[in-house]
């Protein structure tokens, strides 16, 4: 549940997931011949009903708090430069944290980074769905942040690793007092989205 709502899962995936748990159960129990109702036969996520109540930051905090100077204290600079980026570029922390160097385009006449997906020796970076593959516009403090990034060399430290990212963010942002009730630094993307369809752009 904390995955359809912090994540954006879809509550059909999750009900797909209830119907493989479901099988797996049933197929265990005629092996073994038991005697137990299936506790995922009726399991199911109502659609919408969740992804209704998706926690955002407000507009106001984005501006006061989040980008106000120092706000992240002594956090180490790729991890802020991250979170940044993630205010306003409607990005998933993942697909920002597995862009190579290459894929900030700075030198265009409108500089924007490449989400795509690509092979790199071991490594086959896999997009969550075909229309995740975008080019993302930089401007004023994304550009600023981006421009930053490239000069450090790209994503290092976090390259690839969200979840590590999320918990150190997660982590300052309890410490540092930046957290507006209990918003994940996720729900930025829902703060970006849901500003859109404020202005009436239909995303």
């Amino acid at each position: 549940m904390e995955c359809v709502v912090d994540e954006r899962k879809k509550p059909s995936a999750a009900n797909k997931d209830f119907t493989h748990l479901s099988k797996i159960f049933s197929t265990w129990r005629d092996l073994k011949q038991e005697q137990l109702a299936n506790p995922f036969l009726q399991l199911r996520l109502a659609q919408n009903d969740l992804q209704d109540h998706r926690p955002s930051f407000s507009r106001d905090w984005i501006k006061t708090v989040l980008l106000a100077p120092d706000a992240f204290g002594v956090t180490n600079e790729e991890a802020m430069l991250v979170f940044r980026l993630l205010i306003k570029a409607r990005l998933r922390p993942s697909e920002l944290l597995g862009v190579k160097l290459e894929h900030f385009v700075l030198e265009h006449e409108v500089p924007h980074i490449c989400v795509e997906e690509y092979s790199d020796g071991v490594i086959k970076r896999k997009l969550k769905t075909k229309w995740s593959e975008r080019e993302i516009p930089l401007f004023g403090v994304l550009l600023d942040a981006a421009k930053r990034i490239v000069t450090m060399g790209g994503v290092q430290a976090y390259h690839l690793k969200a979840d590590r990212w999320g918990a150190l963010s997660n982590k300052v942002m309890v410490e540092c007092k930046l957290k507006e009730t209990e918003r994940p630094p996720y729900s930025l993307r829902h703060s970006f989205e849901e500003s859109m369809l404020e202005s009436g752009v239909d995303h």
